[in-house]
């Protein structure tokens, strides 16, 4: 069998690293043992250790995580006083409902601390992807290359294609004397 990834980071390293999550707006009233903020910065670490992507896998990762980590990344203690890992189900109702721009404002943030600004010289690529699971639903996504630092993405619904989005994205980018490389779809 397969080991699943762990996060070597003590709870203190966690906490250090997902301080800016907390700024998140949570669309729920009333909060249980998962904050927006800690089901987020669970996602956040999982993919910092290589975890494969996916609410079943981001569930096997939380359940792998030590009381002291799970503490670290915000749950609350149940009943009993222990703080459990999130489920399945939990992972899905954030996806659902999670403000999109908000997120990706503190993860374009957390990236400039840890990499420093966006490299000017490199090139911005344009692609879009449609993941296994996303419904008919596509992501167009720009990136500078060859470093991969991440500037942006849109989502393409079903009933249009990329042309448009990419118009949407390029208001969001700083494309002053930068150069774009975009699909030949583009072209028309």
């Amino acid at each position: 069998t397969r080991t699943r990834p762990r996060s070597p980071e003590n709870p203190a390293q966690i906490r250090a690293r997902v301080e800016s999550l907390k700024g998140l707006p949570d669309y729920r009233a009333r909060i249980g043992l998962y904050p927006l903020w800690t089901r987020v910065a669970i996602g956040v670490l999982a993919h910092l250790c290589g975890a494969p992507k996916g609410q079943k896998e981001g569930t096997k990762f939380a359940k792998g995580l030590s009381q002291g980590q799970r503490r670290a990344l915000g749950v609350r203690p149940d009943a009993d006083g222990r703080y459990p890992a999130p489920s399945q189900s939990t992972f899905c109702r954030l996806m659902k409902h999670i403000d999109d721009d908000a997120l990706e404002k503190i993860f374009l943030q957390t990236q400039e601390q840890l990499r420093g600004p966006a490299p000017r010289h490199e090139l911005i690529v344009l692609d879009g992807k449609e993941p296994r699971h996303g419904g008919g639903h596509a992501v167009l996504t720009a990136v500078t290359v060859p470093s991969q630092y991440y500037l942006g993405s849109a989502l393409v619904d079903t009933k249009t294609n990329e042309i448009p989005v990419a118009r949407q994205l390029f208001q969001k980018l700083d494309l002053d004397g930068r150069t774009v490389s975009l699909d030949a779809l583009h072209t028309q």
